[in-house]
């Protein structure tokens, strides 16, 4: 994300933008007018004036000090106000690309990067647009003001500063490209050892189930130390930045002080002038110190604008369709036409001509070890993919022609791996649909068999369930992401291995939980336990992406050997 992408992203703030450059302008206006008012104060001072011709230029200095300061709390509010908003619009607009992005752009990257891109990485723009941009205007217009007044004061006074204060303004470039590989390294080593700290909070239970502390602590204080040696050279190279503009201030300031020195002592310029020179040549050269400073922060800010636009720009594995059906009531009866995928060209194919049928108000189990491809059907018929050859169809409708909003109305899902979130169950529940009341909160959850252990829960609904609902065992939380899911309408029903790492007792209630559903639903379980399959209406065997057979369960148990070879050894 280039310097222009940023200042695009200001459009919508570009009147607050203008009135926080205004204030910056007025605040240094102000601060060089009262600066010169004290340099003619004590230029009249040094030649002997009395203390009443200082008086009105006392009060006049006095006048300046509340709109100076007035203007530098408004400039600082409104670039702040400016700032925020911009970053709650990324932060929205990165939330919203990620959406669209999942799940295939997360299995490309670690989901501890892109939480270091979401947060810190969009923090790290605030200070483009509270404490750059301001600064970088200022620095702009202030010195070649400064530069007139002093070709005014005496044409070899703005002679003798005018060398400084350009090769001041070009310290920023003299290591550009440095700057910017240093700025990229840095931000990826920040990413990569967010991405380690989350692993290792994660994986606590894992690793001191094995014994591991010590091997995670080192992968942890590597990242570290690479985002120390990163930061460390970014910032020593800024140091040189920030030494050299300071000692061609310190240059500038002395000679063009020394000129003015030997102009007096010529007689061609007064005695008083000398503090206005001095006032002239510091506030020349104010501007540019802030702006090397804020130019080695831009190289930062470029790297982490870099971050965030791989995300912004990143395109979708699958979009909506020109011409997409409007939503209208279709059959939940599902179809799996010839479908061929894999994953990535370079990989082979996932899955290849399957073709089966999930009736509607119907349960389809898709039975077999892993890799056999059923996973992949289930995130197919979800449109996580698009299939490379073949269809899958809702009511005779490709999924493809439906638009993703449709789609989402039709199909829902229940991940092995459920998500809850760190709140009440009730709004766990509710997720699946807001404005769902408290009476068809609970209706899900008995149609689910989670109202029963709910209510014995100590604040029952009301219940905090922990970060990732680990206060609740693994079938509760299952339990909870069947209501969650039934909460939606949705007429088909996706549960993939939702019973696959749970205990009897647990996997009972479950079963129970997708026999009362299924009067209302089409059903298609990813599954191999024996008890899930022999509920199902008609299994689907598969083998390394294809279907074996297809049938009853009993039909299947007496004339397949590979089926009973699965149940034999469902691992």
């Amino acid at each position: 994300m280039t310097s222009g992408a940023l200042t695009a992203l200001l459009r919508p703030q570009r009147t607050r933008l203008a009135v926080a450059i205004c204030f910056g302008l007025l605040d240094q206006g102000l601060a060089l007018a009262a600066a010169l008012l004290g340099a003619g104060l004590i230029g009249q001072a040094l030649t002997g004036a009395d203390p009443g011709e200082l008086t009105p230029g006392l009060i006049a200095l006095g006048v300046l000090v509340l709109p100076k300061v007035l203007a530098a709390w408004a400039e600082s509010y409104i670039a702040h106000d400016l700032a925020f908003r911009v970053l709650a619009e990324l932060r929205d607009r990165c939330f919203r690309r990620l959406a669209a992005l999942t799940p295939g752009y997360l299995l490309r990257r670690r989901s501890g990067d892109v939480g270091a891109t979401a947060m810190a990485d969009v923090e790290v723009l605030e200070l483009f647009f509270a404490h750059s941009l301001t600064p970088l205007v200022v620095a702009g217009s202030v010195p070649p003001a400064c530069l007139i007044a002093a070709f005014w004061v005496h044409p070899l006074v703005g002679a003798a500063l005018l060398p400084a204060v350009v090769a001041m303004a070009t310290v920023p470039f003299w290591l550009r490209r440095r700057s910017a590989v240093q700025a990229t390294r840095m931000r990826a080593a920040a990413g990569e050892a967010t991405a380690e700290t989350v692993d290792a909070v994660q994986g606590l239970a894992e690793t001191l189930t094995f014994g591991r502390q010590d091997h995670q602590a080192d992968r942890l204080r590597a990242a570290t130390e690479r985002l120390n040696l990163a930061t460390r050279a970014h910032r020593s190279r800024g140091g040189i930045e920030k030494a050299a503009g300071q000692a061609i201030a310190a240059a500038g300031l002395v000679v063009a002080l020394l000129v003015a020195l030997a102009l007096v002592n010529s007689g061609s310029l007064e005695p008083t002038r000398v503090v206005l020179v001095a006032v002239l040549g510091g506030f020349a050269f104010l501007p540019l110190t802030g702006l090397v400073d804020t130019w080695r922060e831009l190289s930062a800010i470029r790297a982490a604008a870099s971050r965030l636009l791989l995300i912004l720009e990143a395109e979708p594995d699958v979009v909506d369709r020109p011409g997409v059906l409007p939503p209208a009531p279709v059959r939940p009866a599902v179809t799996f036409a010839n479908v061929r995928f894999r994953y990535d060209p370079d990989l082979p194919d996932a899955v290849t001509g399957i073709s089966f049928d999930v009736p509607a108000n119907h349960t389809v189990a898709l039975a077999g070890h892993s890799g056999a491809g059923k996973s992949t059907c289930a995130s197919l018929l979800l449109r996580h993919w698009d299939v490379a050859d073949g269809a899958v169809r809702i009511d005779g409708h490709d999924v493809r022609d439906l638009s993703f909003a449709h789609l989402r109305s039709l199909v829902v899902a229940v991940p092995q791996d459920t998500y809850l979130f760190a709140m009440d169950i009730r709004e766990n529940i509710r997720l699946a649909r807001p404005d769902a009341t408290d009476a068809e909160v609970e209706s899900a959850a008995r149609t689910a068999c989670a109202h029963d252990f709910i209510t014995t829960l100590p604040d029952g609904y009301d219940t905090l369930v922990g970060e990732r609902g680990a206060h609740l065992s693994g079938g509760q939380r299952q339990r909870i992401a069947i209501a969650r899911a039934l909460l939606t309408g949705a007429p088909i029903l996706v549960l993939d291995e939702a019973v696959s790492n749970l205990d009897a007792e647990s996997e009972a209630a479950i079963d129970e939980a997708l026999r009362l559903a299924r009067g209302a639903h089409t059903t298609l379980i990813v599954a191999h336990r024996p008890s899930t399959l022999r509920g199902a209406d008609i299994v689907v065997l598969m083998e390394r992406g294809r279907v074996v057979d297809v049938g009853p369960h009993e039909e299947l148990l007496t004339r397949c050997q590979a089926y009973r070879r699965l149940l034999a050894h469902p691992g």
